[in-house]
């Protein structure tokens, strides 16, 4: 991309397609960048494994004096509690589930509530005091 004093390589997550273009986009959301310099999303993106995730963030950019919207570096390994479908965000479990693994890929590894158990699709999962139970089976 041009800068101020000419030609600069696109920083890491980012890529510029366009010839004397003045910004680098981010690399796409589901992905990490992993090139300086990138002239592509191809060659400068990779795609997410299955079970991780990666967001675009927002950096200040010191050349421009501008935020701008800035590609992931790394990939992040679905936490406890989510799924990750498609590497593009984590999402969680639905409540009356719970999910106590790091990496899972689909809703259904989401497994159901045992009676007298409150989930919000978080783990830990939290029992009921003795005397006390849900509204229903894992919802309380």
């Amino acid at each position: 991309f041009v800068g101020e004093t000419g030609c600069m390589e696109c920083a890491v997550a980012t890529f510029s397609n366009l010839y004397g273009t003045t910004v680098c986009a981010p690399c796409p959301v589901g992905t990490e960048g992993t090139v300086l310099g990138a002239q592509s999303a191809y060659d400068g993106c990779v795609e997410c494994r299955p079970g991780n995730f990666s967001r675009t963030r927002q950096d200040f950019n010191t050349h421009t004096g501008a935020w701008m919207e800035v590609g992931a570096t790394s990939c992040t390994v679905c936490p406890r509690g989510h799924f990750c479908e498609g590497a593009a965000d984590k999402r969680r479990c639905p409540d009356g589930t719970w999910q106590d693994e790091y990496g899972a890929v689909r809703q259904v590894q989401c497994e159901f509530c045992a009676h007298r158990d409150r989930c919000t699709g978080l783990w830990p999962r939290v029992r009921c005091r003795s005397g006390a139970r849900g509204q229903q089976d894992g919802v309380v």
